[in-house]
């Protein structure tokens, strides 16, 4: 409740602010958020195509999946949005397997969370972001919920780590099986080359297109558009989501970006850069993802029909 309340605060600066909003920046803004999409899809279908070198892997599918399911966290917590993409992928893909398939989204993700630490330890170096003391203090929610139950938080983990190694041991007669179906979808990281030349190169490409994108949503709300804040941005959206308690990380990413943006504009026009920039991004990727959803779902049984075959 605490994360919705900041982000109604947010509505309210931002509709205050929503006169001055510079139009041409903020079409700059989506359309690169538009350009990262495809990137990524590109990078995706590479590494489907490594893990089934024998299948047809198509990119149009590929990229009607992934932004079905960024449209889906967009407007559902819990990155339900992920399921999304592996139900509708595994469709096109002929003979492919889950766990295949989850093990490519890992893979996916391999260069994001190097790039991901990279912005994040820049910002905790120079004292840009919060230090864990200040957490329990700071109105960021879920991070300082967690900061001020430290006892519970870590029960927390540990009980999940247990029912992982319960499940392991129940299920260790099909873990073989299960493991190298996993490994099938990692099979493009066992040729770096390969994976930096059709992988790396699209992702990089991807986070050029972010950065520019938050340049010009801070041109867009007329605050400092300057490659320090635009990371600070970066930061904020990567650190949001990590707990995906609200859809997208509303309530964290808004009070996050007061605390890290402070000093370079007042809350008001952060909190309607905030807000805005959710918006907008919002609306993207929903609009995407109901666009790729008719074509996939064009003269098929739709998405009950894709239940069915999973």
């Amino acid at each position: 409740m605490d994360s919705l309340r900041r982000f109604w605060d947010a509505v309210e600066a931002f509709v205050d602010a929503l006169g001055a909003v510079a139009l041409g920046p903020l079409l700059l803004a989506v359309a690169f958020h538009v350009a990262n999409l495809v990137l990524r899809t590109r990078g995706w279908r590479n590494i489907l195509g490594a893990a089934y070198p024998d299948a047809d892997v198509r990119w149009p599918p590929v990229f009607g999946a992934y932004t079905a399911g960024v449209g889906v966290n967009s407007v559902i917590p819990a990155r339900l949005g992920d399921v999304v993409k592996l139900l509708l992928v595994h469709r096109s893909v002929p003979g492919s397997t889950y766990p295949t398939l989850t093990a490519s989204l890992l893979a996916e993700t391999v260069f994001d969370m190097v790039m991901g630490s990279a912005i994040l330890l820049w910002a905790l170096t120079f004292g840009i972001t919060p230090e864990l003391p200040d957490l329990p203090n700071l109105p960021i929610f879920e991070f300082s919920w967690m900061a001020r139950h430290p006892l519970i938080t870590g029960v927390g983990v540990i009980l999940a780590l247990a029912a992982l190694g319960v499940w392991l041991i129940i299920a260790q007669h099909r873990i073989r099986a299960f493991w190298a179906r996993v490994e099938q979808g990692l099979a493009i990281l066992r040729t770096p080359r390969v994976y930096g030349r059709t992988v790396v190169t699209y992702q990089a490409a991807g986070w050029v297109c972010r950065a520019i994108t938050a340049y010009f949503f801070l041109r867009a709300f007329h605050i400092d558009a300057t490659l320090r804040n635009a990371l600070l941005i970066m930061v904020v959206q990567a650190v949001a989501t990590v707990m995906p308690f609200t859809p997208g990380g509303v309530g964290p990413k808004q009070a996050l970006l007061v605390v890290v943006l402070a000093g370079q504009a007042g809350e008001a026009d952060v909190l309607a850069l905030s807000v805005g920039m959710e918006i907008a991004i919002v609306a993207t990727n929903v609009a995407v993802g109901a666009a790729s959803l008719a074509v996939l779902f064009r003269g098929s049984g739709g998405i009950r029909g894709a239940i069915a075959e999973a």
